[in-house]
């Protein structure tokens, strides 16, 4: 028989490990996510014969649809053992982190599945595409021949302000429905990335967050720019990171800088879920759906 709980402080080295085991991680990531990011006081677990066999994290956020601010979290880190697997407790365990949440007074949770087909087990318990994205893909000597013939920025060095980013971010769509991130989250996912060799590039008040511990691909996650200044954000990263084969960059669905490239080279899709925990969300968030205004989840965890 397993039981369903909240973890403590005192399982973290087992949650470390099963991280580790499900997602290959290496173990100083974990640590690093473990220690800088996660609050154990939002970790749910299964546990069977003394033994945590399924996990899942839900890290606070808030959700602006039609300028009303949901209170929300993002499901990260959901995994099982494998030799655990089939066996339902990761449906258990979702349904009861679900309950949990109601009774805490959120109002919805969002999720980026893995893989596309997890997108079938999470519809099971109510979640459904709500959060798009644009994608582009650049080849090394595509993204060089597109920035040719922008200018060097003088600033290379500037501190990165990420109140004023995370402002900007907002302003530049100027949407009623969007994600908003608290600093200390944006500051502990800059630290995670520089530890993962990648980091937040910025040029003035545009930004792009870099993750590239996945060789040959370099993932420019939150690519956030005005039109003008395209050309000089991505010299900026082009600087930072010269040898990467493809440059894999994920903007909001509403951006257009780079809309004049060949459209084979990006395109439009969900990328995330969200299930609604009460009427007033769903109401507000098939709304948005209806009027194709889809709010962008943005960086969240990679």
């Amino acid at each position: 028989m397993e039981d369903y709980l909240c973890a403590s402080d005192s399982m973290s080295d087992e949650l470390i490990d099963l991280m580790c085991t499900c997602f290959g991680n290496p173990r100083w990531f974990v640590e690093f996510i473990f220690g800088n990011g996660l609050d154990l006081n939002n970790c749910y677990i299964c546990v069977k014969e003394n033994k945590i066999v399924s996990a899942l994290h839900v890290i606070p956020i808030e959700v602006i649809l039609d300028n009303i601010s949901l209170k929300s979290g993002y499901i990260y880190g959901a995994c099982t053992l494998p030799e655990h697997r089939k066996q339902g407790y990761m449906s258990n365990l979702l349904r009861f982190a679900q309950g949990r949440f109601v009774q805490n007074n959120y109002d919805c949770l969002c999720l980026r599945p893995a893989r596309p087909k997890l997108k079938r087990f999470y519809s099971k318990f109510g979640y459904w595409d709500f959060f798009k994205s644009k994608q582009f893909s650049l080849s090394n000597q595509e993204l060089t021949d597109y920035i040719s013939n922008s200018k060097q920025n003088l600033n290379k060095n500037q501190e990165i302000d990420f109140s004023c980013l995370e402002k900007s971010r907002n302003e530049f769509y100027n949407s009623k429905n969007y994600v908003k991130y608290n600093l200390k989250y944006l500051n502990f996912l800059s630290d995670l990335y520089e530890c993962a060799d990648g980091g937040a590039v910025t040029f003035e008040n545009n930004h792009v967050y870099c993750t590239c511990n996945v060789l040959p691909e370099l993932k420019l996650l939150d690519f956030t720019c005005e039109c003008s200044k395209t050309k000089e954000l991505l010299r900026e990263v082009y600087d930072k990171f010269p040898d990467f084969e493809t440059y894999t960059i994920e903007t909001h669905p509403d951006s257009t800088f780079l809309d004049n490239l060949d459209k084979n080279k990006h395109k439009l899709y969900y990328n995330s879920m969200i299930l609604c925990l009460n009427q007033k969300t769903e109401e507000l968030a098939r709304k948005a759906q209806k009027q194709k205004k889809f709010p962008y989840l943005g960086i969240a965890f990679e």
